[in-house]
């Protein structure tokens, strides 16, 4: 995968592992591959290992479109 200088990571916490107090939940993951929709115009297809695929759209917000489970 090529460089994106549109694409910014950063890590979320310093524990790998998110956790959502009020929701109960916690969340931790790996992305094993994205791919531009519309030229990135559109969003983005990430694929996760146990987390299924998800639509990321321009506002950044996630759908998930087909779980892994």
């Amino acid at each position: 995968m090529s460089t994106d200088p549109r694409v910014h990571w950063e890590i979320a916490n310093p524990y790998g592992i998110s956790i959502n107090e009020a929701a109960d939940s916690w969340w931790s993951g790996h992305v094993s591959d994205m791919m531009e929709i519309d030229g990135g115009l559109g969003g983005l297809l990430v694929a996760t290992d146990t987390g299924g695929v998800w639509s990321v759209d321009t506002a950044n917000n996630a759908i998930a479109l087909l779980s892994s489970q």
